[in-house]
């Protein structure tokens, strides 16, 4: 998920015409919220930063490869280090 998160943050920025830099890529991530959250398929509900969120999702869902597809595996959950993010 880390890789789509980053990914999708430099695909916005290159769509608005930004300078990619370290500072460019943290505020398309912190604008990645509200109408601008990202939703990919690996996660439950979607991926949001503030400059008081970071924790990028609250749910996961665990996936396995079988029979050639990903498939859920168990109910998605809420980490216990969510809480602990600030």
């Amino acid at each position: 998920m880390v890789a789509q998160v980053a990914a999708e943050v430099i695909r916005r920025a290159k769509a608005r015409g930004v300078k990619i830099t370290q500072e460019s890529l943290y505020e398309e991530m912190l604008a990645m919220n509200g109408m601008n959250a990202f939703y990919p398929v690996t996660t439950v509900g979607p991926v949001t930063y503030s400059k008081t969120d970071k924790a990028g999702v609250d749910t996961l869902q665990l996936y396995a490869v079988k029979n050639g597809e990903f498939k859920s595996v168990g109910k998605p959950f809420i980490p216990e280090y969510t809480s602990k993010i600030k």
